[in-house]
């Protein structure tokens, strides 16, 4: 039996279904709905009860049985905060789909009301990341995937990012009784605003000041932590304004964001100068934002490509995924490294991610990268849910298991040591996974 997925996409006046296995779709219907009809109902949740017999009648007409699907997908809701990604349909989201003050009231909020009462397990891909937080398992997004990441039946598989080679990372160690630390940035021709955030950890405060290509000193900024910037400042010798602001301690780590503002940046190398106010630990890490989100010249000179794995990838209980080619078998150049900023190693794992096929808006086309490696290894954990809970080999099967297998099972070079930062446990097998857990 193949790997069953119904696909539910409520609009105002239509039911979009579909039935896929495997790859290959099976059915697709589109219900239209009389907007009449439709207004008869006082709220979005009073159109379930509708909306199910249809979606009954369609598994009737196609001979689909409940207990032959492996997942079922909605078409997510308008939750206000919620960031795009997949997400598991949980108590709280059902709430929130209904609630108006956590959701613009819309057809779409019944994608996950309605899946929910077909409950199956889900494997979700998270494809996109963001190098916002301390890429620590802290920030808010990615302590509540933490949280689901421990329920039964929800998988949670995450691209590591494809920063490793786009030199917006750098950090080091600053050390009593020496020189501040430098972090030279290189800015080129309307490169625009600039942002970059400054982490250190806990046991540290750290002040700063920067200096501009010209040569134009905004002299240290005392480190007060508040809600807007401690210092912004017009240059005089270049059109461009530098603010600066400070936040600590920090929910969750407790250590220090400091971020740095160049409105309307100069071409050419920005100095910043790290001071330690206090320090005991003394290690900093400084993100500029990820690819298409700051201009392509802008870059740090002393730029590493560890500690580049976005969040949420670096969250605690979601299986990180890099990405390889599966014909070279080397490692996909771009691909974020490791380690998470408090010490795991990070990714978990890689998956095949250069060249991979896929349905796009235009058609059929491939896609490299870590996003498209994750959305393989969700296709590998769908398959593990679908032994472990559908066919009831391991009723209590979620993330933390299918980890554990996929880690034990991974392919692994005997020239290399592993764990390590750009492999993590090595490459996914899923038949070698197989055949270690009959083993058990």
């Amino acid at each position: 039996m193949g790997y069953k997925q119904l696909i539910i996409n409520p609009g105002s006046t239509s039911t979009k279904l579909a039935l896929y296995e495997d790859k290959e779709k099976v059915v697709q219907e589109n219900v239209e709905h009389d907007a009449a009809q439709m207004q008869q109902f006082d709220s979005i949740a009073d159109q379930i009860p509708f909306r199910m017999g249809i979606i009954r009648d369609f598994m009737a007409r196609n001979s689909i049985q409940e207990n032959d699907l492996s997942a079922v997908m909605g078409r997510g809701g308008l939750v206000f905060g919620l960031k795009t990604g997949g997400y598991e349909v949980n108590d709280d989201l059902c709430e929130a789909l209904v609630n108006d003050r956590l959701s613009q009231p819309h057809a779409s909020n019944l994608g996950g009301l309605l899946a929910r009462e077909l409950d199956r397990p889900v494997a979700i891909c998270i494809g996109l990341g963001t190098n916002a937080g301390g890429h620590d398992g802290y920030s808010v997004f990615e302590e509540y995937l933490s949280g689901v990441s421990i329920q039964k039946g929800v998988c949670l598989c995450a691209a590591a990012g494809n920063e490793a080679e786009a030199r917006h990372h750098t950090g080091g160690v600053l050390r009593p009784g020496e020189p501040p630390g430098q972090v030279d940035l290189k800015v080129g021709e309307n490169a625009g605003d600039v942002y970059m955030a400054v982490w250190n950890t806990v046991a540290d405060r750290l002040s700063v000041s920067v200096r501009s290509p010209s040569g134009e000193l905004v002299g240290r900024v005392p480190a007060k932590p508040g809600t807007g910037p401690a210092v912004d400042v017009k240059l005089v010798l270049e059109a461009a304004r530098v603010q600066v602001e400070y936040h600590f301690p920090v929910e969750g780590s407790g250590g220090q964001l400091t971020v740095i503002r160049i409105l309307g940046a100069t071409p050419g190398v920005w100095n910043i100068q790290l001071h330690g106010d206090i320090l005991l630990n003394g290690s900093y890490q400084v993100w500029l934002p990820m690819t298409g989100f700051v201009a392509p010249s802008v870059e740090f000179l002393a730029a590493t490509p560890d500690y580049t794995v976005t969040s949420p990838g670096s969250a605690v209980g979601v299986i990180c995924c890099g990405a390889y080619d599966s014909a070279s078998k080397s490692l996909y150049a771009k691909s974020s490294r490791g380690p998470a900023w408090d010490g795991r190693i990070l990714p978990d794992l890689t998956a095949p991610g250069v060249g991979v096929g896929g349905i796009y808006p235009y058609g059929p086309g491939s896609m490299s990268g870590t996003s498209a490696a994750a959305a393989v290894l969700a296709g590998v954990c769908a398959l593990l849910l679908q032994w472990g809970i559908r066919e009831g080999n391991d009723p209590a099967m979620g993330t933390y298991q299918i980890r554990a297998y996929l880690i034990r099972g991974c392919l692994r070079r005997p020239d290399m040591v592993y764990p390590n930062n750009q492999w993590g446990y090595g490459s996914v097998q899923l038949m070698q996974s197989f055949h270690l857990m009959r083993e058990l």
